[in-house]
């Protein structure tokens, strides 16, 4: 076995031996409203390198949603018709006191929301109408086509319409001064968002660029999107790679129906990508068998 393949192996064992890694990688994300238009950019930091993004078609009255994320298909970020942005963040425990009397999340909350609300004033009052209890690991940023946004964070529903934002894995309330904030990428992208920004595709991809995460075995950002909330476009980047793009038109899209697209099949040029998107399967592939092996070894003694 090469030694490429040995320094990737080791750590994708101590992921399956935990299970996941909390806030080992952290997710970034910003927002710039210029002249009337509003584009948001996110970087999906994470380990797992099937990716997807998927359109499902409104019906009933309801707005169609791109979404993005992992082969489970929950949503880890998506933009609807009505040009309302989500992504969320892994974080440390936050707990929630404020429940009493509200009515509980569903499982499918994110497509709720998505389905049907098109500013983030609605967002608010749906979440401060419900328990979050669930949601004391997580951390969600809503933007809408106007430039306002939402931070929900604990019990906190925190609001802004600065004409520039930027948020990683901390949270802001707990924030007295940007000094505390020990990410370094972090006050990168925030130097060049306050320094002429622009929110035409160049400028806003290498402030995603400056934020992107990479780790020697190859885990880091797994793919970066840009929402044009105006236009309904998104530009996808897989693998921190910000030089080739595929770029989405949201309606186009929904005409052609529900469908789904496997993200690294998107970008064939990526050969750092495919080659851990393969390692990456070819490994998973094998612990798995290794563990229904080790199950069916346990199920026999059990029967004897």
């Amino acid at each position: 076995m090469k030694k490429r393949k040995l320094l990737f192996i080791f750590p994708l064992v101590f992921i399956y031996s935990i299970g996941f890694i909390h806030n080992s990688y952290g997710c970034s994300m910003f927002k710039i409203t210029l002249h009337g238009k509003t584009i948001v950019g996110n970087n999906e930091d994470y380990w797992n390198p099937n990716t997807r993004i998927w359109f499902e078609k409104g019906k009933f009255g309801k707005y169609g949603v791109a979404y993005v994320g992992f082969d489970n298909f929950w949503p880890q970020g998506g933009l609807n018709e009505a040009g309302l942005v989500f992504d969320g963040f892994s974080m440390d425990y936050l707990a929630i006191k404020d429940t009493s009397g509200k009515i509980s999340l569903s499982m499918n909350f994110l497509k709720e929301i998505m389905e049907k609300y098109s500013s983030v004033d609605e967002v608010k009052k749906y979440f401060a109408n419900h328990n979050l209890s669930g949601l004391e690991t997580s951390m969600y940023l809503f933007v809408d086509k106007t430039g306002k946004y939402l931070i929900i964070q604990g019990d906190s529903l925190i609001t802004g319409n600065d004409s520039y934002y930027i948020l990683s894995n901390f949270y802001p309330s707990q924030i007295k001064n940007e000094s505390e904030i020990d990410i370094p990428s972090y006050h990168k992208a925030k130097k060049l968002l306050g320094n002429n920004p622009a929110t035409n595709i160049n400028f806003c991809s290498s402030v995603l660029d400056t934020m992107h995460q990479e780790r020697d075995w190859g885990g880091g950002t797994m793919y970066t999107t840009l929402y044009d909330l105006k236009d309904g476009l998104i530009y996808l980047y897989f693998f921190h790679d910000y030089q080739h793009v595929v770029k989405f038109n949201l309606r186009d899209e929904l005409e052609k129906g529900d469908h789904i697209l496997i993200i690294p099949k998107l970008f064939s040029e990526n050969k750092k990508g495919h080659e851990f998107f393969s390692n990456y399967n070819e490994v998973s592939n094998s612990l798995d068998l290794f563990k229904m092996k080790i199950l069916l070894v346990i199920h026999h003694d059990m029967q004897m």
